[in-house]
């Protein structure tokens, strides 16, 4: 029964694989917009590398990446997310039909870890210490130490490796040197989901790889080669094909920001293919972002032709505008009037005369002086109240059709849309329908700076109707 479970399983991934390639197009819509200035090509497993060898370069901090591989001897699905600045993460689930299980081939889960050392400077490369497979069934187990230094165009690499990267040996396990126990490394990997801590770095061998990237004088294309220290023994144990030839070539090609595509030949005589989506989770991807909003300007007296250049006859102040006058308002402020002394007005009361002594008559009464009288409100000369009612224009019953035209082509240009304007007296009201923006801030931001540029001088009550969110924003 459990045969039969996974034969079906494997017959119906045989079908749905050739059509993974269609996922990567699906994540379109949440992919970034613009590539970063560094974004390294993913390998054949998925993260930052060469074709099967790895790199020291990293992905930008944020980004995701989806990748699926199809060669010989194996297929790969890989998920990479560069968790930190130093840290990149590998999901990987492979469908290896060199390596059998009861006569059926294997499908393995296993995880990566990359973790960096060091930034690149002038004398000193970008080095990364890698885990492969290292909470899994191990059956791509390996452990790296890596680095990369770029000249010009060209980036080159190279690592040593332990475990299946030291297949084709260069020389003994140097740490076999200080432990012996560092010399042996079990066969055994188990059923995976557990830290295989006896096997890291272990092993009688350690293999050199490394390898050249080349960026060419066509925008987003490389050319890639490597020497891979993977003999792939294990399927050549399983299936009895040979895949020991070390030399792999390759090209890369970004045609657009959130794509790269892969095309190699593995082991002198297999073609490989990879296609990897890149997202940068980082960044803000909504709508509300696809472009920039127009920058704001302040108000002045006329209407501006545009809202992105700026206008110099309407910013210029008329000759009959009125002037600034400035209130002192402390010469409104009444004085404080001084209190009566209860102590002298209540003195005879507080010690009466001795007695056998002629009564001595109370002194008079202190009488408090007047109160201050403010001085009179300062009255604006008459030629300033003058200039500025000349200055302010009367309200017409509704707009010009210059001033729509230009209310018009701004909300369109911003692709807000303008469902109708009112002039009530001195009030120019406008309704406006968020159908574009994610957030109806962005809309209402986007329309106060084409009303800023655009509007006559009055006082503005937008309202926003948003089908987005369905919900009506107040005057």
């Amino acid at each position: 029964m459990f045969m039969a479970f996974k034969t079906k399983r494997a017959s119906v991934l045989a079908l749905v694989r050739p059509f993974v390639l269609c996922l990567a197009p699906l994540l379109i819509p949440f992919a970034a917009t613009a590539a970063e200035p560094e974004v390294p090509s993913p390998s054949n497993y998925g993260g930052a590398g060469l074709l099967d060898m790895r790199t020291a370069r990293f992905f930008p901090d944020g980004y995701i990446s989806f990748s699926t591989s199809f060669t010989q001897p194996d297929d790969r699905y890989a998920l990479t997310f560069q968790a930190l600045p130093w840290a990149e993460f590998t999901f990987r689930y492979a469908i290896t039909r060199a390596i059998f299980d009861s006569g059926v081939p294997i499908h393995d889960r296993s995880f990566d870890a990359k973790f960096r050392l060091s930034h690149e400077t002038e004398y000193v490369p970008e080095l990364a210490l890698g885990l492969q497979d290292f909470l899994g069934t191990g059956i791509y187990s390996a452990e790296y130490l890596t680095g990369s230094k770029r000249w010009g165009p060209f980036d080159f690499t190279i690592g040593l490796g332990w475990g299946r990267l030291a297949s084709r040996p260069a020389f003994g396990n140097p740490f076999g040197s200080i432990f012996k126990s560092f010399l042996t490394r079990s066969a055994n990997t188990g059923s995976g989901g557990l830290l295989l801590f006896k096997n890291y770095f272990r092993g009688p061998d350690t293999g050199v790889f490394g390898g050249i990237e080349y960026n060419t004088p066509i925008d987003n294309l490389t050319l890639k080669i490597e020497y891979s220290s993977d003999t792939y023994a294990a399927e050549k144990a399983g299936s009895g094909k040979d895949f020991h030839y070390p030399i792999n070539f390759g090209a890369s090609y970004r045609p657009f920001p959130w794509l790269d595509v892969g095309l190699s030949l593995m082991h002198g005589r297999i073609v490989s293919l990879r296609v990897s989506t890149l997202i940068n989770a980082a960044a803000d991807n909504w709508q509300a972002r696809l472009n920039p909003p127009p920058r704001f300007r302040a108000r002045t007296d006329g209407a501006a032709g545009t809202i992105l250049q700026p206008d110099t006859t309407s910013a210029t102040a008329s000759p009959g505008a009125p002037e600034t006058r400035f209130v002192d308002l402390t010469a409104l402020r009444e004085q404080p009037q001084p209190m009566p002394d209860r102590e002298t007005s209540n003195s005879a009361v507080a010690n009466p005369p001795p007695p056998n002594l002629p009564a001595i008559a109370p002194p008079p009464a202190v009488v408090p002086p007047p109160a201050v009288v403010p001085p009179p409100a300062i009255v604006p000369p008459p030629a300033i109240v003058a200039r500025a009612a000349q200055a302010s224009p009367t309200t017409p019953a509704s707009l010009d059709a210059a001033t729509s035209d230009r209310l018009k082509a701004g909300f369109d240009s911003q692709k807000v849309v303008l469902l109708g304007v009112s002039v009530e007296d001195d009030k120019l009201i406008i309704l406006i329908e968020n159908a574009t923006y994610r957030r109806d801030s962005e809309a209402i931001a986007r329309a106060a700076r084409v009303l800023s540029a655009v509007a006559p001088p009055k006082s503005i009550i937008l309202r926003s109707r948003s089908p987005v969110w369905d919900c009506p924003l107040p005057p």
